[in-house]
């Protein structure tokens, strides 16, 4: 039995329609596997992150008190040091000031007195006519619990410096003392019943351009 033209034309579009199906199945399938083979992969860059660490800073190693002299006292058992090109003078242990003892003069005649052992002191000031006595600077003693570095001034200008143990009271207060004399002395170390002085003197010259110099020597004062 023949087929007709419009049979044969018909059995020709099939086919080509079930070639199109399977070149598409095809097609996906290859796609899918080759996904399949070779999943995607995500690249992730590490962020460099640069630190430095600083140098530890160096300590300073300058002795302030190079070259400087060293007192001791044979009574009080105290040491403190001066500068070399400050002239000294001992005070004999008859001295009716003070006993044994040393005075310290710069070069520019500021003087500092150290007495181991003082009795009296004496003095005073008129109210009504003498200026008060204010303390600009309060410096505990690095050596000694409870000595107290004190800077004083008259009429705003800083004209005296000595160690003080305030009474055995804490640190005083800087501002004004109510009074026009302020004496900077402390108790003896090997006499309890006495005082012991070591300042710059009120009737001598006194230097501003020493005051740094006189810092470091009162800083240094400690007991054997």
């Amino acid at each position: 039995m023949k087929r007709s033209n419009n049979q044969r034309g018909f059995g020709a579009i099939v086919i080509f329609v079930i070639v199109l199906v399977i070149a598409a199945a095809g097609g996906g399938y290859y796609v899918w596997h080759k996904n399949q083979r070779k999943p995607a992969t995500a690249t992730v860059k590490a962020k460099q992150v640069s630190v430095s660490v600083a140098a530890p800073a160096k300590k300073s190693t300058t002795d302030q008190y190079a070259g400087w002299q060293e007192y001791c006292s044979p009574t009080e058992k105290a040491c403190f040091k001066y500068p070399s090109d400050w002239q000294t003078t001992v005070i004999s242990a008859d001295d009716p000031n003070g006993g044994e003892g040393i005075t310290l003069t710069s070069p520019n005649g500021t003087v500092l007195r150290f007495q181991a052992t003082v009795t009296g002191i004496g003095g005073g000031c008129d109210e009504t006519t003498d200026p008060h006595i204010f303390i600009t600077k309060v410096t505990a003693s690095a050596n000694v619990i409870g000595l107290y570095s004190i800077e004083t001034s008259t009429n705003n200008v800083v004209n005296h410096i000595g160690l003080s143990d305030n009474n055995g009271k804490s640190a005083p207060a800087v501002g004004d003392v109510g009074d026009c004399i302020y004496y900077t002395v402390f108790k003896a170390h090997h006499d309890s019943s006495v005082d012991a002085w070591f300042e710059t003197t009120t009737t001598q010259k006194f230097n501003a351009t020493d005051l740094p110099t006189l810092e470091l020597i009162l800083a240094s004062y400690r007991y054997q």
